[in-house]
């Protein structure tokens, strides 16, 4: 602005959203160039560029593709960035108040406001340069009044809706108002051995935590698979004060390539699907015993065992493979994506462990808290159970077909029972026993 030059233009009001910051160097130019009668009415110019900053250093680059728009009363126009990060409206002839949004996918929109005041016969232009911060990973800006899409990507293909007019209230129950910040994620599974719980399709984090949204917003999980897709379906809430999963009791159906549900609060979310777990049969192993015969025959004190070192059964395993069980079942195609989304769910019910090739032994000492009397021999044998567990899928086909599929696996018990078999030895192979206090006759 030229010196002693009045403000032609005022700075009304700056609005920061989040992590957004404005950087404002703004010129303030009168000029009469084109030319302009004296008493015609003035004209405005808004113009500037616009940088962008990764929070991770001070480097500012140029935006393109920024979507500028501004709204003056019930007039609006909207225009993008050049390569350059440039942009600009002009001949605007109405002095008052403009609202302006700077909005790009990855940033956090950046609002600016400033007031031309009434003037005739000049040429005003206002300039600006703004800076927009660029959004943590997986965070979407949302305005809840006019309704977005958050879009999560990574691991999970998502989409969450928010339907315009929706209210909005924090964790303690406060009304929020205006713009939000949501953050999406997948994120590892939360295993905690309930047999209902499931990985299989999505494990998802919604931030900030605890927000409720009336009406509920819409989540689509986009399938894996080209050609089938899992059916008993359901939705599940993770409570991290009870630290187990609670199912929801809204449907999960699948349409249009996604599977489809509706959220009503932030918290962490897994889609899975029922995997029909039963215990079919159980058999008893015998499984060895390290030291398992303690020999105190000939011995006048007892003998005290604490424990019984055993060679224990671990690692769980595929009776047949899931690739042959899906084939059994008349499924040929989506079968290494099909046996991925298993692999998981089966993991999950197994404490997140996965299945071994064939069980291994370690060993483990198994409290027995005995004693050997003297001139006895203890003979330990132990057994462990191992059970077959079955998992029933059911698997749709796109083209209307359904399929049951059994993928059975063999589960060692963490548990061993030990046996414990005294045997007495013969009396004269104690020392002062009867027959052995020696001496010759006379």
């Amino acid at each position: 602005m030229e010196k002693n030059q009045p403000r032609i233009a005022k700075l009304f009001k700056t609005a920061l959203l989040g992590l957004a910051t404005v950087v404002l160097a703004t010129a303030c130019n009168k000029t009469t160039e084109p030319p302009i009668r004296p008493d015609e009415t003035a004209k405005y110019n808004i113009s500037g560029q616009v940088l962008g900053n990764n929070l991770e250093n001070s480097d500012l680059t140029a935006l393109a593709g920024v979507t500028v728009s501004y709204k003056f009363g019930s007039v609006s126009d909207e225009t993008t960035t050049d390569a350059n990060g440039y942009f600009s409206f002009e001949g605007l002839v109405s002095a008052g108040r403009y609202d302006l949004t700077f909005s790009l996918g990855g940033y956090n929109t950046t609002y600016y406001s400033l007031e031309f005041p009434t003037l005739r016969g000049t040429i005003i232009d206002y300039q600006l340069k703004i800076t927009m911060v660029k959004l943590p990973a997986g965070m979407t800006t949302v305005d809840p009044a006019a309704g977005g899409t958050v879009p999560v990507t990574g691991a999970v293909t998502a989409q969450l809706t928010v339907n315009p007019s929706t209210t909005v209230k924090d964790a303690s129950g406060k009304d929020v108002a205006g713009e939000i910040n949501i953050t999406a994620t997948p994120v590892n599974d939360i295993v905690t051995g309930q047999a209902e719980s499931t990985t299989g399709l999505a494990v998802l984090q919604f931030l900030p935590e605890g927000y409720r949204f009336s009406p509920a917003l819409n989540l689509a999980v986009q399938n894996p698979m080209t050609n089938h897709y899992f059916g008993n379906t359901f939705l599940q809430y993770y409570d991290a004060g009870t630290g187990m999963w609670n199912t929801m009791s809204q449907p999960v159906t699948f349409a249009n390539g996604a599977y489809n549900t509706t959220i009503d609060h932030f918290s962490i979310y897994k889609i899975g699907f029922s995997n029909g777990r039963s215990e079919v049969s159980s058999e008893s192993r015998s499984i060895d015993v390290i030291d398992g015969v303690i020999d105190n025959t000939g011995k006048l004190e007892p003998v005290p065992v604490i424990f019984a070192k055993v060679q224990r059964l671990t690692g769980y395993v595929y009776t047949t493979p899931i690739a042959d069980a899906l084939q059994a079942a008349g499924i040929t195609s989506d079968v290494d994506e099909l046996t991925a989304e298993i692999q998981k769910v089966i993991k999950a019910s197994n404490q997140g462990v996965d299945a071994v090739d064939q069980m291994t032994t370690v060993e483990s000492e198994i409290p027995v808290n005995i004693s050997v009397p003297a001139n006895t021999k203890l003979t330990m044998t132990a057994q462990q159970v191992v059970t077959t567990v079955a998992y029933t899928f059911n698997i749709m086909s796109t083209s209307g077909s359904s399929y049951s599929v059994v993928v059975n696996t063999l589960v060692p018990a963490n548990s061993v029972s030990v046996t414990t078999d005294f045997t007495p030895g013969d009396t004269h192979t104690v020392p002062g026993g009867d027959g052995t206090g020696g001496g010759g006759s006379n």
